[in-house]
């Protein structure tokens, strides 16, 4: 956040109102805040996954185990492209605004 506000120039500084430096420290504690609050949920997901094949296989067998495997992977395959997406429009729309 402080390299942020330490290469915005004088002229830049002048026009900057406290809207827009609120703006930017919002959004830095939000990234914070999101790192935190997923971090549980980071360490305890492969272990949920693995309970739920091993219910799931001895319920109703491995071909159905897998399918549910494949349908897993191909989610987390998606919301990390989906990432790479967001995170590239994230960044144009920040050079634009900053």
């Amino acid at each position: 956040m402080y390299h942020k506000i330490s290469k915005l120039s004088t002229k830049s500084l002048t026009e900057t109102n406290s809207g827009k430096l609120i703006t930017i420290i919002s959004g830095d504690m939000f990234n914070v805040e999101r790192i935190t609050s997923v971090f549980a949920i980071l360490i305890a997901c492969p272990f949920v996954v693995l309970l739920c094949l091993v219910y799931v296989t001895i319920n109703s067998g491995i071909i159905y185990a897998a399918f549910l495997l494949a349908v897993f992977l191909l989610c987390a395959f998606g919301q990390y492209l989906s990432n790479i997406f967001t995170r590239r429009y994230k960044a144009k729309e920040a050079y634009l605004s900053d």
